[in-house]
Protein backbone atom coordinates (compact mmCIF):
# COMPACT_ATOMS: atom_id res chain seq x y z
CA UNK A 1 0.00 0.00 0.00
CA UNK A 2 1.45 3.27 -1.13
CA UNK A 3 1.78 6.26 2.37
CA UNK A 4 -0.80 8.40 0.30
CA UNK A 5 -3.58 5.70 -0.03
CA UNK A 6 -6.13 5.75 3.25
CA UNK A 7 -6.37 3.03 5.45
CA UNK A 8 -9.73 1.73 5.73
CA UNK A 9 -10.64 0.27 9.35
CA UNK A 10 -11.24 -3.61 9.56
CA UNK A 11 -14.87 -5.14 10.12
CA UNK A 12 -14.24 -6.34 13.66
CA UNK A 13 -12.26 -2.94 13.99
CA UNK A 14 -15.90 -1.10 12.93
CA UNK A 15 -17.98 -3.29 15.15
CA UNK A 16 -15.88 -2.50 18.29
CA UNK A 17 -15.84 1.01 17.91
CA UNK A 18 -19.52 0.91 17.24
CA UNK A 19 -20.34 -1.13 20.55
CA UNK A 20 -17.92 1.25 22.43
CA UNK A 21 -20.02 4.00 21.35
CA UNK A 22 -23.00 2.93 22.00
CA UNK A 23 -22.26 1.68 25.25
CA UNK A 24 -21.02 5.02 26.10
CA UNK A 25 -24.40 6.94 25.23
CA UNK A 26 -26.47 4.08 26.95
CA UNK A 27 -24.00 4.89 30.30
CA UNK A 28 -23.73 8.37 29.83
CA UNK A 29 -27.73 8.87 29.23
CA UNK A 30 -28.60 6.34 32.55
CA UNK A 31 -26.81 9.01 34.27
CA UNK A 32 -28.22 11.60 33.14
CA UNK A 33 -31.62 10.80 33.40
CA UNK A 34 -30.92 9.91 36.62
CA UNK A 35 -29.69 13.08 37.73
CA UNK A 36 -31.55 15.63 35.65
CA UNK A 37 -34.60 13.58 34.55
CA UNK A 38 -35.47 12.45 30.99
CA UNK A 39 -37.23 15.77 29.78
CA UNK A 40 -34.55 18.24 30.95
CA UNK A 41 -31.63 15.90 29.42
CA UNK A 42 -31.43 16.77 25.49
CA UNK A 43 -29.77 15.04 23.08
CA UNK A 44 -26.86 17.34 23.14
CA UNK A 45 -25.95 16.52 26.61
CA UNK A 46 -25.86 12.98 26.44
CA UNK A 47 -23.52 13.17 23.17
CA UNK A 48 -21.08 15.50 25.28
CA UNK A 49 -21.12 13.55 28.60
CA UNK A 50 -20.14 10.45 26.51
CA UNK A 51 -17.65 12.71 24.27
CA UNK A 52 -19.11 11.77 20.89
CA UNK A 53 -20.35 14.25 18.15
CA UNK A 54 -24.14 15.14 17.85
CA UNK A 55 -24.75 13.78 14.34
CA UNK A 56 -23.55 10.01 16.41
CA UNK A 57 -26.68 9.72 18.04
CA UNK A 58 -28.50 9.24 15.06
CA UNK A 59 -26.40 6.03 14.21
CA UNK A 60 -27.63 4.31 16.81
CA UNK A 61 -31.25 5.75 17.88
CA UNK A 62 -34.10 7.41 16.23
CA UNK A 63 -34.55 9.57 19.18
CA UNK A 64 -34.30 9.82 23.50
CA UNK A 65 -37.40 7.15 23.89
CA UNK A 66 -35.24 4.48 22.00
CA UNK A 67 -32.10 5.16 24.25
CA UNK A 68 -34.42 5.16 27.12
CA UNK A 69 -35.18 1.67 26.05
CA UNK A 70 -31.86 0.34 25.64
CA UNK A 71 -30.87 1.72 28.97
CA UNK A 72 -33.57 -0.53 30.43
CA UNK A 73 -32.68 -3.83 28.29
CA UNK A 74 -28.84 -3.30 29.50
CA UNK A 75 -30.33 -2.57 33.34
CA UNK A 76 -32.64 -6.10 32.83
CA UNK A 77 -29.29 -7.61 31.41
CA UNK A 78 -27.30 -6.77 34.63
CA UNK A 79 -30.44 -8.51 37.03
CA UNK A 80 -30.67 -11.02 34.95
CA UNK A 81 -26.92 -11.82 34.85
CA UNK A 82 -27.08 -12.05 39.34
CA UNK A 83 -30.20 -13.77 39.53
CA UNK A 84 -29.13 -16.59 36.76
CA UNK A 85 -24.96 -16.66 38.74
CA UNK A 86 -23.62 -19.72 38.76
CA UNK A 87 -23.56 -19.86 43.03
CA UNK A 88 -27.47 -19.62 42.63
CA UNK A 89 -27.77 -22.94 40.32
CA UNK A 90 -25.28 -24.68 42.94
CA UNK A 91 -27.64 -24.03 46.14
CA UNK A 92 -30.46 -25.71 47.51
CA UNK A 93 -33.72 -24.72 46.13
CA UNK A 94 -34.94 -22.98 48.96
CA UNK A 95 -31.70 -21.06 49.65
CA UNK A 96 -31.63 -19.90 45.91
CA UNK A 97 -35.19 -18.83 46.32
CA UNK A 98 -34.41 -16.54 49.11
CA UNK A 99 -31.18 -15.18 47.29
CA UNK A 100 -32.85 -14.85 44.02
CA UNK A 101 -35.51 -12.46 45.77
CA UNK A 102 -32.94 -10.89 48.20
CA UNK A 103 -30.55 -9.94 45.08
CA UNK A 104 -33.42 -8.73 42.88
CA UNK A 105 -34.73 -6.73 45.66
CA UNK A 106 -31.93 -5.02 45.97
CA UNK A 107 -30.98 -4.53 42.44
CA UNK A 108 -34.54 -2.89 41.86
CA UNK A 109 -33.62 -0.24 44.09
CA UNK A 110 -30.73 0.79 42.82
CA UNK A 111 -32.46 1.22 39.26
CA UNK A 112 -35.03 2.96 40.96
CA UNK A 113 -34.51 5.88 38.80
CA UNK A 114 -34.61 3.90 35.55
CA UNK A 115 -37.62 2.31 35.88
CA UNK A 116 -39.23 4.91 37.30
CA UNK A 117 -38.79 6.65 34.36
CA UNK A 118 -39.92 3.86 32.15
CA UNK A 119 -42.95 4.21 33.86
CA UNK A 120 -43.54 7.61 32.96
CA UNK A 121 -42.39 7.51 29.29
CA UNK A 122 -42.68 3.85 28.35
CA UNK A 123 -45.56 2.53 29.79
CA UNK A 124 -45.76 -0.65 28.03
CA UNK A 125 -42.37 -1.27 29.14
CA UNK A 126 -43.31 -0.76 32.95
CA UNK A 127 -44.35 -2.80 35.40
CA UNK A 128 -44.84 -6.50 34.00
CA UNK A 129 -43.53 -5.56 30.73
CA UNK A 130 -42.25 -8.45 29.16
CA UNK A 131 -38.31 -8.52 29.85
CA UNK A 132 -37.93 -8.52 33.51
CA UNK A 133 -41.71 -10.38 34.17
CA UNK A 134 -39.83 -13.24 31.85
CA UNK A 135 -36.88 -13.15 33.14
CA UNK A 136 -38.47 -13.40 36.77
CA UNK A 137 -41.05 -16.20 35.35
CA UNK A 138 -37.99 -18.47 34.02
CA UNK A 139 -35.91 -17.85 37.16
CA UNK A 140 -38.18 -18.56 39.63
CA UNK A 141 -39.96 -21.15 37.76
CA UNK A 142 -36.44 -23.41 37.32
CA UNK A 143 -35.95 -22.89 41.19
CA UNK A 144 -39.27 -23.89 41.87
CA UNK A 145 -39.15 -26.97 39.62
CA UNK A 146 -35.66 -28.14 41.03
CA UNK A 147 -37.41 -27.40 44.83
CA UNK A 148 -39.76 -30.20 43.63
CA UNK A 149 -37.33 -32.63 42.37
CA UNK A 150 -35.60 -32.25 45.73
CA UNK A 151 -38.47 -32.61 48.02
CA UNK A 152 -38.52 -28.94 49.39
CA UNK A 153 -41.68 -27.68 47.78
CA UNK A 154 -45.16 -29.33 46.93
CA UNK A 155 -47.05 -27.16 44.02
CA UNK A 156 -50.01 -28.11 42.18
CA UNK A 157 -48.08 -25.99 39.00
CA UNK A 158 -44.53 -24.90 39.13
CA UNK A 159 -45.25 -22.77 36.52
CA UNK A 160 -48.30 -20.87 38.17
CA UNK A 161 -46.54 -20.63 41.51
CA UNK A 162 -43.22 -18.79 39.87
CA UNK A 163 -46.22 -16.35 37.87
CA UNK A 164 -47.32 -15.40 41.50
CA UNK A 165 -44.20 -15.33 43.23
CA UNK A 166 -42.90 -13.46 40.08
CA UNK A 167 -46.02 -11.28 40.52
CA UNK A 168 -44.61 -9.97 43.79
CA UNK A 169 -41.48 -8.99 43.04
CA UNK A 170 -42.55 -6.84 39.97
CA UNK A 171 -44.91 -4.72 42.53
CA UNK A 172 -41.44 -3.82 43.91
CA UNK A 173 -41.65 -1.19 40.44
CA UNK A 174 -44.23 0.71 42.02
CA UNK A 175 -43.28 0.19 46.08
CA UNK A 176 -39.31 1.40 45.00
CA UNK A 177 -41.03 4.97 44.58
CA UNK A 178 -43.68 4.66 47.41
CA UNK A 179 -40.68 5.30 50.09
CA UNK A 180 -40.55 1.96 51.21
CA UNK A 181 -37.25 1.00 53.36
CA UNK A 182 -35.24 -2.04 52.11
CA UNK A 183 -34.78 -4.07 55.51
CA UNK A 184 -38.49 -4.24 55.54
CA UNK A 185 -38.78 -5.57 51.78
CA UNK A 186 -35.70 -8.29 52.60
CA UNK A 187 -36.94 -9.34 55.20
CA UNK A 188 -40.82 -9.95 54.69
CA UNK A 189 -40.74 -10.76 50.65
CA UNK A 190 -38.65 -13.64 50.45
CA UNK A 191 -40.22 -15.69 53.54
CA UNK A 192 -43.33 -14.97 51.79
CA UNK A 193 -42.29 -17.07 48.91
CA UNK A 194 -40.71 -18.97 50.75
CA UNK A 195 -43.13 -20.04 53.00
CA UNK A 196 -46.01 -20.50 50.51
CA UNK A 197 -44.17 -22.96 48.66
CA UNK A 198 -43.35 -25.09 51.84
CA UNK A 199 -46.97 -24.44 53.40
CA UNK A 200 -47.38 -26.79 50.32
CA UNK A 201 -45.20 -29.24 51.13
CA UNK A 202 -47.09 -29.76 54.45
CA UNK A 203 -50.49 -29.63 53.22
CA UNK A 204 -49.62 -32.71 50.18
CA UNK A 205 -47.81 -34.50 53.17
Amino acid sequence: MKASEPRTESPSRVQRRQKRNRAALVKAARRLFAQNGFEATTIADITEDADLGFGTFYLYFANKEALLEAALDDGVAEIAEALQAPDIAAMPADEALVTVSTRYIRLIRSHRSLLALTLQHLPSRGPGGRPLAELLNRVFEGIIQRGVSEGAFSVADARVAARAIAGMHIQLLFSAESGLAEEPLLQTLPALALGGLRHGKKQGA
